[in-house]
């Protein structure tokens, strides 16, 4: 549901794992992006990634795998008061709403 929320909000195409130990069918879907062309992904942890341990595991895991497949790849950081990139898109859309109200 956070990745509909995102495209939603934001327009940005989103792949989402339900949880972070969900990464074992993972690169499946991954080979089939490179298959059609996807060269480069941005990853966007909950920001409890950050002090959680197990977060932080899958987290490395995720990284060295897109390394392994040769993909380009990068982190969203944000605001760490807002979890997930869904609630601070969510957030700054309504404070931009708010002031233009």
């Amino acid at each position: 549901m956070k990745a509909d929320v995102i495209h939603a909000l934001s327009g940005l195409t989103v792949l989402a794992v339900p949880g972070v130990n969900a990464l074992q069918r993972l690169e499946e879907s991954l080979t089939e992006l490179r298959a059609q062309g996807v060269r480069e992904t941005k990853t966007a942890f909950d920001m409890d990634y950050i002090t959680n341990f197990h977060v932080q595991s899958a987290y490395d895991k995720l990284m060295a795998l897109l390394g392994r497949m040769g993909f380009r790849y990068g982190t969203y950081v944000w605001d760490s008061r807002y979890k997930g990139l869904d609630d601070f898109i969510w957030a700054k859309l309504k404070a931009d709403l708010d002031r233009n109200s």
